[in-house]
C-alpha cells in the first residue's frame, strides 16, 4: 500500500511539472504581412424605353404617343447624348411602322409634346452634359403619326435603336 501511495504522488508529479513544462503562447512565433485587395469599376450605362403605342390609328386624323427612356449609368458617367435611330424601314428620314404584307404608316419622334423639335441620333434633348448620379434619368419621347393614306387593317409596328454616348 504504501508502494502504492509513492507510484501515486510520483505520477502526480510527473503530470504536475508536465503542465508547467508546456510552452505559453506568448512564447509562439509570429510573421505579419499584407494583404492588397481592389476593384475596378468602368463607367457603364443601360438604357430602356416604354412602349410608344398609337393605339387605334385612324387615316383621319394624328395620333400620339408617348415613350419613357430611362438610362441608368455607373455614379459618375457623364452622358453627352441620347440619340434616337431612324427604326428599321425609314423612307429617307421618315420612320415607318410596317405590317404584313407591307403596306406602312409614316410616324415621328419628338423631344417636346408639341412635335415642334425631332428627336435623332444627331438631335437629342439638349441635357448639356448629364453626370450621372445614384438616380437613373429619365426622358420622354413624344411620338406622332400623322393622318396619312388609308392602309389595310393590321398591326404596324417599328423598332427604334437607343444610342447613349458616355465617359
Amino acid at each position: 500500500m504504501f508502494n502504492n501511495f509513492r507510484i501515486r504522488a510520483a505520477l502526480g508529479a510527473f503530470a504536475l511539472g508536465s503542465v508547467l513544462v508546456v510552452p505559453l503562447a506568448a512564447d509562439a512565433l509570429t510573421a505579419a504581412g499584407t494583404m492588397a485587395v481592389s476593384a475596378t469599376v468602368s463607367a457603364s450605362c443601360a438604357v430602356s424605353a416604354t412602349a410608344a403605342s398609337f393605339g387605334i390609328w385612324t387615316y383621319t386624323a394624328a395620333s400620339s404617343a408617348s415613350s419613357t427612356i430611362t438610362v441608368t449609368c455607373t455614379n459618375g458617367a457623364a452622358v453627352s447624348s441620347v440619340g434616337l435611330d431612324n427604326g428599321l424601314q425609314p423612307v429617307a428620314t421618315v420612320r415607318q411602322m410596317k405590317a404584313i404584307p407591307p403596306p406602312t404608316i409614316g410616324y415621328g419622334l419628338y423631344q417636346d409634346a408639341a412635335f415642334a423639335t425631332a428627336w435623332t441620333n444627331a438631335a437629342w434633348p439638349a441635357i448639356a452634359t448629364y453626370t450621372a448620379g445614384v438616380a437613373p434619368a429619365t426622358f420622354t419621347a413624344y411620338a406622332q403619326a400623322p393622318p396619312g393614306p388609308n392602309v389595310i387593317a393590321g398591326t404596324y409596328n417599328d423598332s427604334v435603336g437607343i444610342t447613349v454616348t458616355f465617359s
